[in-house]
């Protein structure tokens, strides 16, 4: 087995996990491109421009010859050695172009559209596949709890579309969820269901393809038990929840800062998975280490992702205090008249909500008010809410 595509209907994660399972197994596993990549006849298009020229300007037959084009030099993308991993298979394809035409016209029928495709991929396509498929089926019980998170993550798309736009979208992802149930019901099929935390699906994902490529790939992030993040306004006293749980409870404490700038000393690009990714990174390298917070949440999108990434494992802490508290504390750390704090709380205040800082308060597993002066009795009773 040297082939295996990943397939899924759009939003499943297929290329998200492809990525991970790249990550730390370049050695082992090839990805290979977008199929956009492999004929220059496709249009350099985005959002709208390219919904346009894909369900109106391109005859659906040279669409279909385009793709099947694109898949014939593909199957030609291999590296000796490494096992070939496709974003999207023949198959998934296949479903694309049928769904496709039978958004364009409501006039085809599904079994038109069907032996249409079929037709024209046993007439272009030069090679006989040997793929093997796994497709992910999203449970929507568990997308329904998730989609606060994945939309901070994953902005939609389609959100300046015009709304008739929008609607042909949702007609075709429906269309493509029959034509799926056609093409992978004929096809031998490996199953995952999308129902848990990224980390566990791919573990599940690293799992098959060891199985079916006689590898062993490395799980990831197994030996974390709890991860804490802490957000919060300015002198709410995020450092010191940080600070207790690392002294009394054994956690190890870090700085999202830091791993931001290992990102940035490469010289790449910053998001939200390459800092999840980068926190993961050093956990496995410190697997001995179970109990992790992490600090300071100033924007929710990192936050969210780590919550995509380890479910229930990771907990978002934010910590509330009332704004005269906050500044007779950053009064006294700061050793500043009244006024000044205020002058200086204020300005860091503004910086973090610009950045979104209180909207990690809409998805906290816990919301903590620490305006009462009883400090150490506040800390105990954040401590208790950690193992509930």
């Amino acid at each position: 087995m040297n082939t295996m595509s990943l397939n899924g209907r759009d939003g499943s994660g297929k290329s998200q996990q492809l990525r991970l399972l790249k990550w730390q197994n370049e050695n082992r596993i090839h990805v290979t491109k977008p199929l956009i990549s492999y004929s220059p006849r496709w249009p350099q298009l985005r959002g709208h421009a390219m919904s346009q020229w894909w369900f109106e300007r391109v005859p659906v037959e040279e669409l279909i010859e385009i793709i099947i084009e694109s898949l014939n030099r593909r199957h030609r993308d291999r590296v000796s050695g490494k096992i070939s991993m496709h974003d999207r298979g023949w198959h998934m394809f296949k479903a694309v172009c049928a769904a496709t035409m039978l958004t364009r016209d409501e006039a085809v029928t599904l079994d038109e559209a069907v032996k249409t495709v079929d037709e024209q991929f046993a007439a272009e396509l030069d090679h006989i596949p040997d793929e093997v498929a796994v497709l992910l089926e999203p449970d929507s019980d568990y997308f329904s709890k998730i989609d606060n998170l994945i939309k901070l993550v994953h902005p939609e798309e389609d959100a300046d579309f015009p709304e008739n736009s929008k609607i042909r979208y949702r007609r075709y992802q429906e269309n493509l969820v029959t034509t799926m149930n056609v093409y992978f019901s004929a096809a031998h099929t490996h199953r995952i269901k999308v129902c848990g935390p990224i980390i566990d699906i791919q573990n599940r994902l690293r799992t098959l393809v060891s199985e079916l490529g006689r590898l062993a790939l490395p799980h990831i992030g197994g030996g974390i038990a709890l991860a804490v993040g802490f957000g919060g306004l300015s002198e709410c006293g995020k450092s010191s929840f940080a600070d207790h749980i690392r002294h009394d409870h054994g956690f190890l404490r870090l700085k999202l800062r830091y791993f931001i700038e290992i990102i940035e000393g490469r010289g790449e690009k910053r998001t939200p998975e390459s800092v999840a990714l980068e926190l993961l990174r050093f956990l496995d390298c410190h697997h001995y280490v179970q109990l992790v917070s992490f600090e300071s949440l100033h924007d929710p999108h990192i936050p969210a992702m780590l919550k995509l990434m380890l479910g229930d494992r990771c907990k978002i802490a934010y910590i509330e205090a009332s704004k005269d508290i906050r500044v007779s504390r950053g009064a006294r750390e700061l050793g500043v008249a009244l006024d000044e704090a205020t002058r200086i709380i204020d300005k860091k205040d503004r910086v973090k909500s610009e950045r979104g800082a209180e909207t990690v308060r809409e998805f906290a597993d816990i919301v903590f008010d620490n305006s009462a002066n009883n400090h150490e009795q506040n800390l105990q009773a954040f401590a208790n809410l950690l193992k509930t």
